[in-house]
């Protein structure tokens, strides 16, 4: 897995796989895509919410062109 870059990674604590996991479940429980991302939450959900707002924007171009 990336190492995540982010000048406060030094903040957070280090994850096991199984805690990274929960972590990004979390995120997908928990955020909307293209809504506002609580920046206090670990760097590993933010990660996540990243990836969810690029797959709802791949899933929505497809879905665009689908119906031209």
């Amino acid at each position: 897995m990336k190492k995540l870059k982010n000048k406060v990674d030094h903040l957070y604590r280090d994850l096991s796989e199984e805690q990274r996991s929960r972590f990004r479940q979390f995120a997908r429980e928990n955020y909307t895509a293209h809504t506002t991302i609580d920046q206090s939450w670990h760097p590993i959900t933010l990660d996540e919410c990243s990836i969810m707002n690029a797959e709802s924007t791949i899933i929505e171009a497809m879905n665009k062109d689908k119906f031209q």
